[in-house]
């Protein structure tokens, strides 16, 4: 035996849902594809929108440590198998990533020393402009106030990117 309650219909102050099958055929298709079609926009503009015109972003991977030893800022290239893997175990412990030279180019990027822990490198974007591979970075920093223990540290990172035959251009960017 089966009891049938009435439908009690929506709650107050809900937004009644219509079903894909009755949103009229054609038009509630067309609403999909438009929505789509902005959602790939922005898609684009987020991943392209951030360079100037012209620009191509590229992926990477990155590894980061606190300990690099260098005492100055600074910046070093691999374009070799050889001097990706010197340039990793100057900063690693682990075997390093395998390196195609045809592809990828090895950077790494040096905040030098720093009087606490909490400071990093914080990639905001890789991009190819002409013939230039541009990292466009921002030095992150602990909170204002924060109980650090005073110990130096030369934060660095590691960049291995999916692109190569280009001059290397880091970018610094300030954040306030």
């Amino acid at each position: 035996m089966s009891i049938a309650y009435p439908d009690p219909g929506p709650a107050p102050g809900a937004v009644p849902f219509a079903a894909p099958s009755r949103l009229g055929g054609r038009i509630g298709r067309r609403a999909l594809a438009g929505v789509a079609v902005l959602v790939a926009i922005a898609a684009l503009a987020l991943g392209r929108g951030a360079g100037p015109a012209g620009a191509q972003t590229f992926g990477f991977k990155m590894w980061e440590g606190s300990r690099s030893g260098a005492a100055q800022a600074g910046t070093k290239v691999a374009t070799t198998v050889s001097e990706w893997e010197t340039l990793w175990r100057q900063l690693r412990v682990e075997p390093p990533p395998a390196f195609d030279p045809a592809r990828q180019t090895g950077v790494a990027i040096y905040l030098g020393t720093r009087p606490t822990p909490g400071y990093g490198v914080h990639v905001v974007a890789t991009e190819r402009r002409g013939d230039r591979l541009v990292v466009v970075i921002e030095e992150t920093r602990p909170a204002p106030g924060s109980k650090l223990p005073q110990m130096i540290t030369s934060p660095y990172a590691l960049l291995l990117l999916e692109g190569a035959g280009g001059t290397v251009t880091i970018e610094r960017r300030i954040r306030d």
